[in-house]
């Protein structure tokens, strides 16, 4: 019998370490332990990142590049390399515009891509995005390449539902995540709503590298 409360107590006390470890935004993104493991938040409770995955040539681009123009909004892209290898233009554009561009997980060899893309932006990405792949799998396929590996906190699932329902999802919202989306037509229409829903909650948007990186140095 000793034992067996024993064994439950145990059992509740890991639970409930769980749960803390989980709502603490720094454990959640185990970045202060190990540079190559996939960073899912921050402990910037003021700010979120808008993740932006390009993986073709997206019509809704420019209306998207508009949308946050307007708002005073710069986003991360995330740019496979075989993207920025057909297409640098587009990169140069979403660089010009003043947003970063970052490496999204595709077939081709992180530091591979990760050179299509800053040949074609002018600039070194810092970051590879997992976009729809395993983070896990993505960090072990990325160490040793430099780049840090960046996973979405929320998936604005863009590419499923109507823009209202794009809306609706970016209630979820709360400072220190990454967001992902991808530059469909319901995104391009939801976007301005989303862009104001989240600036309403006290939040600013930032690209992921300021949210990560700016004031003291490190996550």
């Amino acid at each position: 019998m000793g034992t067996r409360i024993w064994v439950n107590a145990a059992v509740a006390a890991l639970a409930l370490a769980m749960v803390l470890l989980l709502a603490s935004p720094y454990a959640v993104t185990n970045a202060q332990l190990s540079p190559s493991a996939p960073v899912y938040r921050t402990c910037d409770r003021g700010e979120v990142s808008l993740v932006i995955a390009l993986s073709w040539d997206a019509s809704a681009l420019s209306g998207l590049l508009d949308s946050l123009d307007k708002a005073g909004v710069k986003a991360s892209f995330a740019v496979t390399g075989e993207l920025a290898k057909a297409n640098p233009e587009l990169v140069r554009l979403i660089e010009g515009n003043g947003h970063e561009t970052l490496v999204l997980a595709s077939g081709m060899e992180p530091a591979s891509a990760a050179g299509a893309v800053g040949e074609a932006s002018g600039k070194a990405p810092y970051a590879v995005f997992c976009g729809d792949r395993d983070p896990a799998l993505v960090a072990r396929v990325a160490k040793g390449s430099g780049l840090r590996v960046i996973a979405a906190t929320v998936d604005l699932a863009s590419a499923e539902g109507t823009f209202r329902e794009l809306v609706n999802r970016a209630g979820n919202v709360s400072g220190g995540m990454i967001l992902a989306a991808e530059p469909t037509e319901s995104l391009e229409l939801a976007l301005p709503e989303i862009l104001e829903k989240i600036k309403n909650m006290g939040l600013d948007i930032v690209p992921t590298h300021k949210m990560l990186y700016n004031n003291n140095g490190g996550i």
